[in-house]
């Protein structure tokens, strides 16, 4: 598949033992993330499974996105975007971090990844992949590979 961007859940689902999120990072072999997810996952890892998921990273290779002055203003444009939509009843508020990983995966061009298509569906302006599930625990609905 050509260009992706992994959400935080994607991840973190990996170092959780998930097999979907292992074979779903293998079918890609143009991977990024923003360091907002780097951040998210790197927070609940100690010190082995830290050194694990640079492993991971470099062995991939996973890219860490930098936020940048264009992905800083496509971020506030996204939220306020979502801000006036919820608002308006016709949509909801979106988490920064959420509208950070989205602003990345705009203007990058790479497809966004994730299990929780619903954080970013108000203002996707970017194909979304959802590759399963997760209903309490059970990993569900399956996506074939892309």
């Amino acid at each position: 598949m050509g260009l992706v961007l992994l959400d935080t859940n994607i991840l973190i689902d990996h170092f959780n033992g998930i097999p979907e999120a292992t074979v779903e990072i293998s079918y890609h072999e143009n991977v990024a993330i923003s360091v907002i997810t780097w951040s998210e996952v790197a927070v609940k890892l100690d010190t082995a499974e830290l050194a694990d998921f640079d492993r991971l990273v470099a062995a991939l290779p996973i890219y860490v996105l930098h936020t940048d002055d264009a992905i800083m203003r496509e971020t506030a444009r996204i939220r306020a975007e979502c801000i006036a939509a919820n608002t308006a009843g016709t949509g909801r508020k979106m988490k920064t971090p959420d509208a950070i990983i989205l602003a990345t995966s705009h203007l990058t061009g790479r497809t966004l990844v994730t299990r929780d298509a619903d954080d970013f569906v108000t203002a996707a302006r970017v194909p979304l992949r959802t590759p399963y599930s997760d209903s309490g625990g059970v990993v569900t609905d399956v996506a074939p590979p892309p």
